[in-house]
């Protein structure tokens, strides 16, 4: 959502704070905006009326947030794993691809990309490689992502022929999630301590499996 959808998410508000015999305070407008705000209004309609039907009680906002369809950060690793075993299959390394989730192209990124990606070993594809994948996709979820990390992913023909034929645009990958309500940095090079802390929650991840 942006500003000028302020007007249909106080709307919203007011009917489910009513619905729950609730005062829709400014305090309360503006804890759910800021919890919601990456949503859009469709969803925040589609959540409340749900919400609606099946709760007893008003909703806190991370109730909303998986009314409409939201998914936390380990799910979202373990389904997007599948997107890329399969782009891999379909697509191989020689196509540039891009991600609808932009987490996963940074995640790739962060693990030397694409072709990179394609040149692990086999054996330990699904155990290690997922894991890895799985706790680096987690930690820049939580940390955040550049405009230049989560950009397209380049194939082998592209990183070839750059400069010296005409490349074909990347190949779309559409993931089954809704949006990421991942934090997006400034652009540029990612600052040290942005950096550190990836690479420490990717370790904490790992201590925790």
């Amino acid at each position: 959502m942006n500003e000028l959808d302020r007007k249909g998410f106080s709307n919203v508000m007011q009917l489910l704070a009513a619905t729950y015999d609730k005062e829709a305070t400014m305090d309360l407008m503006e804890a759910y905006w800021g919890a919601l705000k990456d949503l859009s209004l469709d969803d925040i309609k589609q959540s409340a009326s749900e919400a609606m039907k099946r709760l007893e009680w008003m909703p806190k906002p991370a109730q909303l947030r998986k009314l409409a369809g939201d998914v936390e950060p380990d799910q979202r690793a373990a389904i997007a794993w599948q997107s890329v075993r399969k782009a891999l299959s379909k697509h191989g390394t020689y196509k540039s691809v891009d991600f609808s989730d932009p987490v996963v192209n940074a995640t790739i990124r962060n693990m030397g990309g694409w072709t990179e990606l394609g040149k692990k070993d086999m054996k330990d594809f699904d155990v290690w490689t997922r894991k890895e994948f799985e706790r680096i996709y987690q930690a820049i979820y939580a940390s955040g992502v550049t405009e230049e990390a989560s950009a397209y992913l380049v194939g082998i023909t592209e990183h070839e022929n750059r400069g010296r034929y005409e490349v074909k645009p990347p190949v779309k990958v559409q993931l089954s999630l809704p949006p990421p309500s991942v934090k997006r940095l400034s652009s540029g090079a990612v600052p040290k301590e942005i950096a550190e802390e990836i690479v420490a929650k990717a370790f904490a991840l790992a201590e925790e499996t």
